[in-house]
């Protein structure tokens, strides 16, 4: 896992990425396969007065079809700006809501002793209607820039 925190002008970004050292196994790949599931079941979430409890559920309701819910051990993401982190979170029960011109993570990850531990986070600015990703690094085993 390689998780990244640039600040420019005392604003923060906060990007993470899984790499294999090696070939992925089947597993390992199956588990990238559910992390970029999970995080679109969080982008069609995404937008102003959604709360933070409900783009949580999202991101796990792939992981709970999926069998592997226990190894989501932490939160779905959380908003940025001259702190890191900082509300709303994107955690159980959360009723914070997202509003307009916010910038938030969403950051699933799976952590299982048996595949690995594998994360994949972007940043994206919520908008009148939904969201613009903010960043576009290249994600899973298999994709070249």
């Amino acid at each position: 896992i390689v998780d990244f925190f640039p600040v420019l002008d005392g604003y923060r970004a906060d990007i993470t990425n899984t790499y294999a050292v090696g070939r992925p196994t089947d597993a390992q790949r199956r588990y990238m396969d559910l992390l970029l599931q999970a995080k679109a079941a969080g982008e069609a979430t995404l937008r102003p007065g959604v709360t933070g409890g409900e783009v949580y559920a999202a991101v796990r309701g792939v992981f709970e079809r999926a069998g592997v819910a226990a190894y989501f051990t932490h939160h779905a993401g959380h908003a940025l700006g001259l702190m890191h982190p900082e509300p709303p979170f994107l955690v159980p029960g959360s009723s914070e809501p997202l509003q307009e011109n916010q910038v938030v993570t969403l950051e699933p990850g799976l952590y299982d002793p048996a595949v690995g531990s594998m994360r994949i986070e972007d940043d994206y600015l919520i908008t009148a209607d939904g969201f613009e990703r903010l960043s576009n690094h290249v994600k899973g085993f298999d994709r070249t820039a």
